[in-house]
């Protein structure tokens, strides 16, 4: 989880989290947080 940077998220509210099959592998599936409401999710729902 981060805050949109490579730093821990300071709060609930505004984060993104990824997951990838490798450290340095390609994201297979993300979601990005703001105001505490998903605005983003690959893949889509």
């Amino acid at each position: 989880m981060t805050n949109g940077d490579s730093r821990f998220p300071a709060n609930r509210l505004d984060f993104s989290a990824g997951v990838a099959p490798t450290f340095i592998g390609v994201e297979t599936f993300y979601l990005f947080v703001r105001g505490g409401v998903v605005t983003e999710l690959f893949p889509a729902a």
